[in-house]
């Protein structure tokens, strides 16, 4: 199973202080019958599941269009861990989702550079 984290700008005017392109994040899983996306947004939360996948490069380039940054997690790591209190954006969902429990990481590009160094789960393709 290999798990992509889609990071993407948003015109929200409360996400405005955010770094631009990295305002908004969600997660994808992509298995042999299909994907599951699960993403949050307004305090409300998404899950959707496709069984027709594009192959990986088509993905890619439509998220390129789409001004999206794409993370590919090889290794979701997804682990159980003490559930800590916290609020429900959409990092906190991703990190929920793939078993992050560093608190330190509360905005979608901190989550962005946290995956980048996370090379024992994570491979270094990126799309930008």
């Amino acid at each position: 199973m290999k798990a992509y984290v889609i990071f993407q700008d948003s015109n929200s005017k409360l996400l405005r202080p955010l770094k631009k392109g990295f305002r908004h994040c969600s997660v994808m899983f992509i298995t042999d019958s299909g994907a599951i996306a699960v993403n949050s947004s307004n305090n409300t939360l998404a899950v959707a599941a496709w069984v027709d996948v594009a192959s990986q490069s088509e993905m890619y380039s439509n998220a390129h269009k789409a001004g999206f940054t794409l993370v590919e997690v090889d290794n979701p790591c997804v682990r159980a861990g003490s559930t800590i209190p916290m609020l429900t954006t959409c990092t906190n969902i991703v990190k929920m989702t793939l078993g992050i429990h560093d608190r330190r990481i509360a905005t979608p590009y901190q989550l962005y550079k946290y995956l980048l160094k996370r090379e024992s789960c994570q491979k270094t393709n990126t799309f930008h």
